[in-house]
């Protein structure tokens, strides 16, 4: 009842019925006295109300869409708990191939990986999706190249294979380097976006 009554503007239907009843007895203004004038004035007046409200209503959704849903916010900060962010832009994106990279930081990468894709599903947010999706290809694309061009070494490091070929362990420390570069890029396009709404 108290939404209905919210809605003032539903009685202007009535207004001029009340102005034709109205005519009977009084003499009116040339806007009231005709009729067809009053309801083509009445209809506009409430048909620009509606289309107001229509807006409003549609901004309001659109802001609900927008805000994170409490299991998308556990899913995030599951995997980025996986990735340990700090180790991955210490170990990893700041870090010249060349040097190598930690073992357990790949290890890190490689358990969030596969947790990202069990988790595929829990994210609703469609920006948080888009953007985590396009971090994961380029992770995944390092991940590969990297899986290839590299070995353990003693000291818990992954290396390019410096014994056998300099020239081409170079050219592979490089495309590394370019590979973690593009997955940082969008590491930091997806924690702005963590950010602005709120999530990190």
């Amino acid at each position: 009842m108290k939404s209905i009554i919210e809605k003032w503007y539903i009685s202007l239907i009535a207004v001029p019925i009340l102005l034709t009843y109205l005519t009977s007895y009084y003499t009116l203004p040339k806007l009231f006295a005709d009729w067809k004038i009053t309801i083509i004035l009445c209809l506009t007046i409430f048909c620009t109300i509606l289309l107001i409200e229509l807006r409003i209503k549609r901004q309001d959704i659109k802001l609900l869409k927008s805000a994170p849903k409490p299991t998308d916010i556990r899913a995030i900060n599951r995997l980025l708990k996986k990735l340990d962010v700090k180790a991955f832009e210490e170990d990893i994106c700041h870090n010249d191939a060349w040097n190598g990279y930690r073992q357990d930081t790949v290890s890190g990468i490689i358990d969030y990986q596969y947790a990202s894709r069990l988790s595929k599903n829990e994210i609703l947010d469609i920006d948080i999706n888009l953007a985590l999706g396009r971090f994961n290809l380029q992770l995944e694309r390092f991940t590969d190249f990297m899986g290839y061009h590299v070995s353990g070494h003693p000291a818990g490091f992954l290396v390019p294979f410096k014994d056998y070929d300099q020239e081409k362990a170079k050219i592979d420390s490089d495309r590394m380097n370019d590979l973690s570069g593009k997955a940082y890029s969008d590491f930091k396009a997806l924690m702005k976006l963590l950010k602005e709404k709120g999530i990190v």
